[in-house]
């Protein structure tokens, strides 16, 4: 049997500025790799976690994402 072909390597979700996202909102998420998917997916809840706080996802066909949402940088006043 042949080895699996990774189609896949990156995984990005495209939001808007550093805004956190928000129950309800659609974000896309792009898979990147051998080949190129982008799915919409609406922003179920927002959960914390070990890891931080996550946004989750659920597209269409009921899959689930988890978007890690990383603290907003300091912003340095003039």
């Amino acid at each position: 049997m042949a080895e699996p072909i990774r189609l896949a390597h990156t995984a990005y979700a495209l939001v808007d500025g550093d805004r956190r996202p928000e129950p309800g909102e659609v974000i896309t998420v792009a898979l990147r790799g051998r080949v190129v998917v982008q799915i919409d997916a609406t922003v179920t809840s927002l959960e914390i976690g070990d890891d931080g706080e996550e946004a989750i996802l659920v597209d269409d066909t009921g899959a689930r994402w988890a978007l890690p949402i990383q603290p907003l940088p300091e912003r340095s006043r003039p």
